[in-house]
């Protein structure tokens, strides 16, 4: 039945089916199979075991022929690799020295040199009008006096000048100290502990200002 509806077809369709023994001379005259045409850039099989089945040709009676083969597994490969792949050249990519990289070149340094010596400059500047701003040496030398508090013996003072004004220091005995503390504080015109207006209880300084 299936021979028959194969056959009813292939009248109809004006197509014949052909069973090729699978020789090698068969396949040569089906494929025009040449095993001198492989090329280096892909692999190959050994023919042998490649064609180990039968081939099955079609034709359509026309200019257009078909055929087709059924190959059994393959288990021997040939591998062929490619040796004369070449590095790609990127030379033009490469990017040339012009006159007007030169030209930004000199104007950065242009540029930086200007900025290093106006910083310079301003630095220079601020520096002398602080200087002329503080005190001169004189009036430094002024605003210090030394005294060797060593040298004053204990219930006298001493009296040195301080900017024009005297300085009034005193080396307070123990019973000084005591009746300065026992002050009412309430009743002085500044408020306040002799504690908080000495540093050392036995040394008194007192700045002396003229009321008149």
């Amino acid at each position: 039945m299936a021979s028959l509806s194969r056959t009813f077809a292939s009248a109809i369709s004006n197509r014949s089916y052909t069973n090729v023994p699978a020789s090698a001379n068969a396949l040569k005259r089906i494929f025009h199979y040449s095993s001198t045409s492989e090329d280096e850039h892909h692999e190959t099989t050994n023919s042998q075991s490649l064609f180990n089945a039968a081939t099955k040709q079609r034709s359509t009676g026309g200019l257009v022929q078909k055929s087709s083969v059924n190959v059994s597994p393959i288990n021997q490969f040939q591998l062929r690799r490619n040796h004369t792949t070449s590095v790609p050249d990127f030379s033009k990519y490469k990017k040339e020295k012009s006159s007007g990289e030169a030209s930004r070149n000199f104007a950065y340094m242009m540029v930086g040199t200007t900025g290093l010596i106006s910083a310079a400059g301003a630095q220079a500047t601020v520096s002398d009008f602080l200087a002329n701003m503080s005190a001169s040496a004189d009036v430094l030398a002024l605003a210090k006096a030394e005294v060797d508090m060593a040298s004053i013996p204990e219930g006298k003072n001493v009296t040195i000048k301080w900017r024009g004004k005297p300085v009034f220091i005193r080396h307070r005995t123990q019973s000084e100290i005591e009746e300065a503390n026992q002050v009412n504080i309430t009743e002085l015109r500044d408020p306040q502990q002799d504690a908080e207006r000495v540093k050392d209880p036995k040394w008194l300084v007192m700045l002396g200002v003229c009321t008149h």
